[in-house]
């Protein structure tokens, strides 16, 4: 659906959001952003957990076609950024 130009599509063939099906702030949704019946149930999140945690990359970044974005790790709430936390401590 994406390459065919609905550049917004969130889920894979099981309609799970895969940017919701990860274990920080997992939660079940009520809106069309399905996050899956539990954190890590799709076959995508898992081998990128397994990557992510073999490799340990120094950087992360979050690309959103749908949005042309690049966002940094808690864009959703720059309150809890690892700055924040620290400052808190």
């Amino acid at each position: 659906m994406v390459e065919k130009g609905n550049h917004c599509v969130r889920g894979n063939e099981n309609q799970v959001d895969i940017n919701r099906n990860w274990d920080f702030e997992w939660k079940e949704y009520t809106s069309t952003d399905f996050p899956g019946k539990k954190a890590f149930s799709e076959i995508e999140t898992q081998f990128l957990r397994d990557s992510v945690k073999s490799f340990q990359p120094l950087v992360f970044l979050s690309i959103h076609s749908g949005v042309l974005g690049l966002f940094y790790p808690y864009a959703f709430n720059p309150d809890n950024s690892e700055n924040q936390r620290k400052k808190r401590k």
